[in-house]
């Protein structure tokens, strides 16, 4: 990736993320002058939800809120890798396609993450839930 073309990202193993955990984000966000970054959890309270909103009004900058279920959903991710063609240009957007694949078909980890598999071609586990593939 180059260097100036960086998107922080915020991985969070729990049910549901709140309003306090997209303030810290936030806060990165404008530490770093990021535009946009991505939070990626197993769900989000309305008032975490309510805050990228206000956040994105007040400022421009845009948190995007992603479910584990999103990932999973491979309609999704086909939406996702057109949404990099449109971001880039050129070659640098050849290239982000082909990073972005990599990272969705890449090969799989040796082993699983925490409670997780972080394989996508098996289901993820979490507190006694599985989610699959839609």
């Amino acid at each position: 990736m180059f260097a100036e073309d960086w998107f922080p990202i915020q991985v969070k193993q729990t049910d549901e993320v709140g309003r306090p955990d997209i303030d810290s984000f936030e806060a990165v966000m404008a530490c770093e002058d990021r535009r946009r970054g991505f939070f990626v959890a197993f769900g989000y309270s309305a008032d975490a939800e309510r805050e990228c909103a206000a956040f994105h009004k007040k400022t421009g900058r845009v948190i995007k809120l992603i479910t584990v279920q999103d990932i999973l959903d491979e309609d999704r991710v086909q939406k996702m890798q057109a949404g990099v063609l449109f971001h880039f240009s050129g070659v640098k957007a050849q290239m982000a396609l082909e990073q972005f694949q990599n990272l969705c078909s890449g090969p799989a980890p040796s082993g699983p993450t925490s409670d997780m598999q972080a394989d996508s071609r098996f289901p993820v586990r979490h507190g006694g839930r599985t989610l699959q593939k839609k």
